[in-house]
């Protein structure tokens, strides 16, 4: 599976939307790694020769995940929460197109397979974008008669087929203005055959 690189402006048209967006700009702006385009001069002044960087193998995130998660820090009036471990599935689908109305509709999806409770069951099937080296996706949806509305985003980076990792992030707003905010660490390795 080759892995590509997707750079535009998203014109924001939601709340929803600009939350993935800032989410996705973090997740290239941090995971950016500034590399020189070459080597001039060693230590002690020999020029050296104009060598061009070569780009790192793809590597395909595709496929079944065990994930497990940290305990997660929350600010607002909502409980701690606890960490999480169990499975996902990452898939790309080339027939899909980005959105750049709609970030979270894009042709990367991870689906929370287990170890995850989703109230709607939609929270735990995220798409998104590839970014740099890694992906960004996220899902929202409203939560309660309240009409209180969720954000769950995840950050991930792939060291190699077999190992990953990133962060997670979820936001709840209620109607009248309170919020509460999870955030946690995730690792990302390939089951056992």
């Amino acid at each position: 599976m080759n892995n590509m690189s997707i750079a535009y402006t998203p014109a924001i048209k939601s709340k929803t939307t600009a939350a993935l967006v800032a989410f996705v700009a973090g997740f290239a702006f941090c995971s950016a790694t500034p590399l020189p385009l070459h080597a001039q001069q060693d230590s002690v002044g020999t020029d050296l020769p104009l060598v061009p960087l070569v780009p790192p193998d793809p590597v395909d995130f595709s496929g079944l995940w065990d994930y497990r998660t940290g305990q997660p820090s929350v600010s607002g009036r909502c409980p701690a929460g606890s960490a999480l471990r169990g499975q996902l599935l990452i898939a790309y689908d080339y027939d899909v197109p980005e959105n750049p109305e709609n970030l979270m509709e894009g042709p990367v999806t991870v689906d929370i397979l287990s170890g995850s409770v989703c109230d709607p069951a939609s929270l735990c099937h995220l798409g998104g974008v590839i970014s740099g080296t890694g992906i960004a996706v996220g899902a929202s949806a409203i939560v309660d008669d309240e009409h209180g509305e969720a954000i769950v985003a995840w950050s991930l980076w792939f060291e190699s087929d077999k190992i990953g990792g990133g962060g997670a992030t979820s936001n709840y707003t209620h109607p009248e203005g309170f919020s509460c905010d999870w955030a946690m660490d995730v690792r990302l390795t390939r089951p056992e055959d």
